[in-house]
């Protein structure tokens, strides 16, 4: 059993389930608290393996109260609710890979599918240490906070000071390393520490001139230039050892858009219990669909009214180091089972929907499987061997 403290500042939705859940049986063990103070009381009482915490709470906010709460809890994860109707915002969100972010629940009924998740959810969710240092600056950013912290990297001990303003990164400082060479520095760490700092009798200049997209997209560059990037290891050998990327995301997100699939998805609709075939890109769009049911997109809500918890559970598990050689992954849901594969590595993937009672997920995976392999084809324009 897992105990998941859940920090809601909408005191009305966190009566409605704290009533639900004092009344239901259910697998895991919820608390709830509609600030930081009350999260920290909590939390301090008894030991937590999830935090689920609104970004925007008064006084201590959601990002403060993880970073905190980590410091003397570094075995707790965490993950951030977002207003699902935020959709610009939660696109850029959803490009933080290593941040699992969850549609903050507007009913009973969101919250309990939510609850039916949460095992699987704690699977994906990583520690505090182990966010990479780019997606927790952009998240500052994103937020447009105006804070002083520090970050040290526990494996050489580094330290490096930075300071926002209004979600602008100002200033930092590395060691030796100064402003933009500082930030370049450290963009990669991981397992990390970070403190929050007072910072409001201090004064700083803006000296970092470059934005924080620009350094991140410069770092990549140098390490792109040292490192072939590659398609999904799950490209057949016979198909090519090694693909290099030529197509940015939203080229190859185009390029799918445009394909036609019909007669490589006949065998799998033919299948008993079949409900649709989908191919999604990483940030949760739907690209190409084939649904029996017309009301597929509605009937995905009813499974689970989070788009982003199918998302995340499926592009962290498979490009979690720890499952390397994970190349298929499957969901059981009250109303269905949805199976889920890379397409191409770190951007699109295939998915089918079965019934509830399918007993032949097995053959939807091989047929799967073969529908991707032929895609990869028409995508690369790599004749069959």
């Amino acid at each position: 059993m897992k105990k998941v403290l859940i920090v809601c500042n909408d005191v009305v939705l966190l009566s409605i389930f704290k009533r639900w859940a004092t009344r239901s049986e259910k697998e895991n063990a919820l608390f709830f608290a509609k600030n930081s103070k009350k999260a920290i009381e909590i939390i301090n009482a008894q030991p937590i393996d999830l935090l689920i915490s609104d970004l925007n709470l008064p006084e201590i906010d959601g990002i403060e109260l993880a970073v905190g709460l980590s410091g003397y809890y570094p075995m707790l994860k965490t993950a951030f609710f977002i207003d699902k109707n935020a959709k610009t915002f939660n696109e850029q969100l959803t490009q933080l890979s290593s941040i699992y972010f969850i549609n903050q629940p507007e009913s009973l009924k969101e919250f309990v599918y939510l609850a039916d998740l949460i095992s699987v959810i704690d699977l994906q969710v990583k520690y505090m240490s182990d966010i990479l240092t780019a997606d927790f600056l952009k998240l500052i950013e994103y937020q447009k906070k105006t804070c002083l912290f520090v970050i040290e990297n526990k494996t050489t001990q580094q330290k490096c000071a930075l300071y926002f303003k209004e979600g602008v990164l100002c200033d930092a400082m590395c060691d030796q390393l100064k402003a933009e060479e500082a930030v370049l520095e450290i963009l990669d760490w991981t397992q990390t520490k970070i403190v929050f700092k007072n910072a409001t009798e201090k004064k700083f200049q803006q000296k970092i001139q470059t934005s924080l997209t620009a350094l991140i997209k410069q770092k990549l560059t140098a390490q792109t230039n040292t490192h072939s990037v590659l398609l999904a290891k799950t490209v057949s050998p016979t198909i090519m050892e090694e693909i290099t990327l030529p197509l940015i995301a939203q080229q190859l997100s185009e390029k799918v858009c445009a394909l036609d699939v019909t007669q490589e998805i006949k065998p799998l609709q033919f299948i008993n219990n079949y409900l649709a075939f989908v191919i999604f890109d990483s940030a949760g769009n739907l690209l190409v669909h084939h649904q029996e049911d017309p009301a597929f997109e509605k009937k995905l809500v009813q499974i689970s009214f989070n788009m982003g918890i199918f998302i995340n559970i499926i592009t962290n598990t498979l490009a979690n180091p720890q499952y390397n050689q994970v190349e298929f992954i499957q969901l059981h849901f009250d109303d269905a089972i949805f199976g889920a594969t890379w397409l191409v590595e770190k951007q699109i993937f295939a998915a089918f929907l079965l019934t509830a009672t399918a007993k032949n997920s097995g053959l939807a995976k091989i047929h799967l499987d073969k529908i991707s392999q032929s895609i990869r084809h028409k995508l690369f324009d790599v004749a069959l061997v």
